[in-house]
């Protein structure tokens, strides 16, 4: 019985990183479509964008954070990978991406270890980070610009937090009180995501240390670190058929 049981599992985890590797061509460039001219924008003047519901059919959380244990979790964060991937060659404006640390990345890693070496890197404003949360989550984005979510005096890092408004707060002690800075908790459901460029190397508060998230440098097609290949030319590639000049080379 425990033979057939483990089998099962088995078999489920093969035919979910199966399904990974071919359906997500589609959504994958589906997702891409959310990343508009406006978004772009704001993306470059800013350095950071959330997108609200842009994963389609979330995954459920790890059992152990950070941590994929079984096919059908380590299935699913290939999923996830791809799909931020795609994010991240519509917004850095890119034929490929690559894990920025080297060759031998796979594109997602653990915060902690993203953060202390994310001041090192080279090129970061032709990098990204992407969190794609699988169950709700509440995030301080310290000293990102203000734009991405408005400030509130309910974040964590803000002085007035304890008041129900800025006006209670300049009640309470006087004309000295400030505004709130702009360091925003954002409020993330399973779906979202939330991209940061390279060069914002404070890491968002909440997020765990053991958390996964998705890291990508832009890189050419041929580049021979390619991770992805951009949706759209992986698409062009497999319509011109083998031989195709566009995606040559690029991994599926």
């Amino acid at each position: 019985h425990l033979r057939k049981s483990m089998l099962a599992a088995l078999l489920i985890g093969l035919s979910a990183l199966i399904e990974a590797t071919t359906v997500t061509v589609i959504e994958a460039q589906r997702v891409s479509f959310r990343v508009s001219s406006d978004v772009h924008l704001k993306f470059g003047r800013s350095g950071a964008v959330a997108l609200r519901s842009v994963i389609p059919a979330p995954s459920a959380p790890l059992q152990r954070l950070g941590c994929p244990c079984t096919l059908e979790e380590f299935a699913s964060t290939a999923r996830e990978c791809r799909l931020a991937s795609s994010l991240a060659c519509a917004l850095l404006r890119c034929d490929a991406v690559c894990d920025p640390v080297g060759e031998w990345g796979a594109g997602f890693t653990h915060a902690h270890d993203h953060y202390a070496y994310a001041h090192l890197l080279e090129e970061p404003k032709r990098s990204c980070v992407v969190v794609l949360p699988r169950e709700p989550v509440t995030l301080t984005l310290r000293g990102h610009p203000a734009t991405i979510v408005a400030p509130t005096p309910y974040s964590s890092s803000s002085h007035v937090a304890f008041f129900d408004s800025v006006d209670g707060a300049v009640e309470a002690c006087g004309s000295t009180a400030e505004a709130p800075p702009p360091e925003p908790e954002i409020c993330l459901d399973a779906g979202d995501a939330l991209v940061l460029r390279g060069d914002l190397t404070e890491p968002p508060g909440g997020l765990g240390g053991g958390s996964l998230v998705y890291h990508f440098r832009a890189c050419g097609a041929r580049d021979r670190a390619v991770l992805f290949v951009s949706p759209a030319l992986e698409v062009r590639a497999r319509l011109a058929g083998p031989g195709g000049a566009s995606g040559e080379g690029g991994p599926s």
